[in-house]
């Protein structure tokens, strides 16, 4: 099983849309990527899978609530936020203003993220090489000038990155820590299958205590 966030949801007919990184897996090798990965890149019309979605409006999965007072939006994310980011934008009311990093492993990766919005979108192409030696989204956010007022800010994506991002944003920014909301999507080096075991692991042992 693989997390995924809901892009598009459309009732009629009951359709949704999910976007998948292959991650080397539209190469011929039969071990290359994830099992989504696998699947996406050989999925044909007609495919069947298994779908467990949440079964109330309001469930969490993007919580993105700038409070009453909020002057601007601040968003940063990589790939596998960028659904979430589409529906942030999307939802944002006209006249809005928005700061925006994402953070993508290709050129061909960068979307049209349609907004009513005063958005200022930055796309950064990651460099792989360098990928364990630097964070390209902080690095461009420390260089950055940010706008006057009280800002919410909604980061999300590689678990390690989401913590530093917030810990400039909190400690060198001065934002304040219950204005930023994040979210650590995927951690380098670990699979779902781990992080599930690592959280299953911490709640028997805060049970047991």
């Amino acid at each position: 099983m693989r997390s995924y966030t809901i892009r598009e949801q459309r009732p009629e007919p009951e359709e949704f849309d999910v976007d998948f990184a292959l991650h080397g897996a539209e190469t011929a090798a039969a071990t290359a990527g994830g099992p989504a990965s696998r699947w996406a890149a050989r999925a044909r019309p007609g495919d069947r899978l298994t779908v467990l979605a949440p079964a109330v409006e309001d469930n969490g999965g993007v919580d993105f609530r700038p409070p009453a007072g909020t002057d601007w939006i601040l968003i940063t994310g990589d790939e596998t936020a960028l659904p979430a980011i589409a529906g942030i934008l999307s939802w944002l009311s006209p006249g809005t203003r928005a700061k925006v990093w994402i953070e993508v492993a290709h050129e061909d990766d960068r979307q049209q993220l349609p907004t009513f919005a005063d958005a200022d979108i930055t796309w950064i192409v990651r460099d792989e090489a360098a990928a364990a030696h630097r964070e390209s989204v902080l690095d461009a956010l420390r260089a950055a000038e940010l706008p006057e007022g009280t800002p919410y800010a909604w980061v999300a994506g590689e678990a390690g990155t989401v913590k530093a991002v917030r810990r400039h944003l909190v400690r060198e920014r001065g934002i304040d820590r219950r204005a930023v909301k994040f979210t650590g999507y995927w951690r380098r080096g670990a699979t779902e299958e781990d992080l599930i075991a690592e959280l299953t692991a911490g709640t028997a042992a805060s049970e047991e205590d």
